[in-house]
């Protein structure tokens, strides 16, 4: 997809997501809206694109170690064959800034839009109230990292075959290298 494309697509869904939330928030949103019903349809698909982040932490950490590990691939390529300094999410040389990043993703993206699939369906109230409990381990990993302590990272900071690194047993898995922790944000075993 080329950037003019990107950018065209990235605005309208912003634009659609916008005006859903607004549409929602008062009370304006109406079921038998053929276009209301589209917008709605279309931030369910969001919502299920992001719906790592409403699992118990285990699992959306693993999901973010396993996303961030091809954000970091993909800065690689960047800095090597386009000579670009790749933005923090894709820069594995600023990989102790993800809990930061990670914030401010659930800040940004998905919190706001769980809240409102809230408010149209009070039964989702699980899925945010996860997000919340994960966003609070991401908070504590955030300060560890502000207060100067080793944190280990949700995302392995390597690439290639199996090696220690920061204390984390890395595995090479396929083309993706990634390591997990437990609840303690403590390295654990690598991901298979």
């Amino acid at each position: 997809m080329g950037p003019l494309l990107r950018w065209s697509t990235t605005t309208s869904t912003m634009l659609n997501r916008n005006m859903f939330f607004e549409l929602v928030s008062n009370g304006e949103y109406n079921w038998n809206v053929k276009a209301h019903r589209d917008m709605c349809r279309s931030m369910m698909m969001t919502a299920c694109d992001l719906g790592a982040v409403t699992k118990p932490w285990e699992i959306s950490r693993k999901v973010a170690e396993l996303v961030t590990s091809e954000f970091f691939e993909q800065g690689d390529r960047e800095r090597s064959e386009l000579k670009l300094t790749p933005s923090a999410i894709f820069d594995r040389n600023r990989k102790d800034e993800l809990p930061g990043l990670q914030l401010e993703w659930i800040d940004g993206i998905c919190s706001p839009l769980y809240e409102t699939l809230v408010k149209l369906n009070p039964k989702l109230q699980p899925m945010l109230d996860m997000i919340k409990a994960n966003r609070a381990k991401w908070e504590e990993l955030n300060k560890k990292r502000q207060r100067g302590q080793s944190v280990s990272a949700p995302a392995s900071p390597c690439s290639g075959d199996s090696t220690e690194t920061s204390g984390c047993s890395v595995a090479k898995t396929g083309s993706t290298p990634c390591c997990s922790g437990n609840a303690d944000g403590k390295p654990s075993k690598p991901v298979k």
